[in-house]
């Protein structure tokens, strides 16, 4: 279903121009976006809830609609205010670990440099933080040197 996806994604929303002597690849909307968006749809859906994840394209704006919900013990408003749920918040983790907590997945391993652009801090001191959530069991890592990746719990 991702493949075909992204497939009418192109049909619809990339086309080429001609500029002088070159041919240029447009977007209507940047792929890398609507990619990130689908696949979020796929490995967060509910899957014991009958129902589709639904793609309403338009000229202007993509709107995925995924089912599913908030985490139990969590409001609307902690959400979108960016707090975490209860039992994140009772791990005891320090707003640097939940910084790099938010990152990461149940799902989908992450390397160093998938992690590293959405912090604030550098590689060094990312790679710390992510030995101490393996340290207190909240992390886990698979693969040496480069090819290392981590992935909650």
């Amino acid at each position: 279903m991702y493949d075909k996806t992204l497939d009418v994604f192109r049909d619809y929303y990339r086309y080429e121009v001609i500029q002088g002597a070159e041919r240029k690849n447009v977007e209507r909307i940047p792929e890398a976006a609507f990619r990130e968006a689908i696949a979020n749809a796929l490995i967060h859906r509910v899957w014991d809830v009958e129902s589709q994840i639904r793609v309403l394209m338009f000229d202007d704006r993509i709107e995925i609609i995924s089912p599913g919900g908030l985490p139990s013990g969590i409001t609307e408003e902690e959400y979108l205010s960016g707090k975490l749920s209860v039992f994140e918040e009772n791990m005891n983790l320090t707003e640097d670990e939940r910084t790099v907590y938010k990152i990461l997945s149940r799902t989908v391993l992450k390397s160093i440099s998938e992690i590293a652009p959405y912090v604030s801090f550098g590689k060094s001191k990312t790679i710390q933080i992510l030995k101490d959530l393996i340290q207190k069991g909240i992390v886990t890592d698979e693969g040496k040197g480069r090819g290392t990746k981590y992935i909650i719990k």
